[in-house]
């Protein structure tokens, strides 16, 4: 469970530091990289348009990304996600840093090491809940 908060949490924290959230910025002048996205995917980038000029290539082809595996969530995902962040803000500083460090370190893993402990993970969920004794 523990994972799955941290996982859409994670894609909340991008997706709202990468300025997805349609803030109205009153702007529509053609920017380069616009044409390779949907109509709606141009929109909310025209209405997000200096956060969209800030950006770099790459960071524009990972926001947009981000969008698409946003927009592709269930509701109940999305949902799970925008509680996980209400619940991220309201920590303290100190375990707010902690868990941003996790995750960087989690993404600077090899995806080999990062699929095996994922399974490893998974296997662990499996295991017969029989209490704190056990260990």
């Amino acid at each position: 469970m523990r994972a799955r908060w941290l996982s859409g949490l994670l894609v909340l924290l991008v997706l709202l530091a990468a300025g997805i959230p349609e803030v109205a910025w009153g702007q529509t002048t053609p920017m380069e990289g616009l044409e390779k996205l949907s109509p709606e995917e141009r929109a909310i980038a025209e209405r997000n348009l200096e956060r969209w000029r800030s950006l770099s290539p790459e960071e524009r082809a990972r926001v947009v990304e981000n969008y698409r595996h946003w927009k592709s969530m269930s509701a109940e995902e999305q949902r799970a996600a925008r509680e996980s962040f209400k619940r991220f803000k309201a920590l303290p500083r100190d375990e707010k840093a902690r868990i941003l460090q996790d995750f960087q370190r989690w993404n600077e893993l090899p995806d080999a090491r990062r699929r095996e402990l994922q399974k490893a993970y998974e296997r662990f969920q499996q295991l017969p809940r029989s209490g704190a004794s056990a260990f």
